[in-house]
């Protein structure tokens, strides 16, 4: 059974390396993604891989270490992921997880 097929996975520097082939692996079981990047031009060459797998890919710039910048791409997917994967070297802001799992709560 693929428990990922039609899920959505929020993936944090998809834009190339670590981030990008986990992004890859998880279209390939089928499972949406919102790819994210420090700006989303980045993840032009990505988005353009991924088309093979027909799936739902939403790209996303954003700079990790600002809060404000976190809270609002968090906000901006009202929480239409199921997976967060976080594949950067900056790990997102604590105040944006939590303001994640505040929303979930409520």
């Amino acid at each position: 059974m693929n428990k990922l097929k039609g899920k959505t996975a929020l993936v944090t520097g998809a834009s190339r390396g670590i981030g990008r082939q986990i992004a890859i692996g998880l279209a390939s079981k089928g499972c949406n993604l919102i790819l994210h990047a420090s700006k989303e031009e980045n993840l032009v060459e990505t988005e353009q891989i991924l088309k093979a797998y027909n799936i739902e890919v939403y790209k996303v710039g954003c700079d990790l270490a600002n809060p404000k910048s976190v809270e609002q791409m968090l906000i901006s997917f009202d929480l239409k992921y199921q997976l967060l994967i976080s594949s950067t070297t900056m790990q997102p802001y604590h105040v944006g997880l939590n303001l994640s799992m505040n929303l979930i709560e409520n």
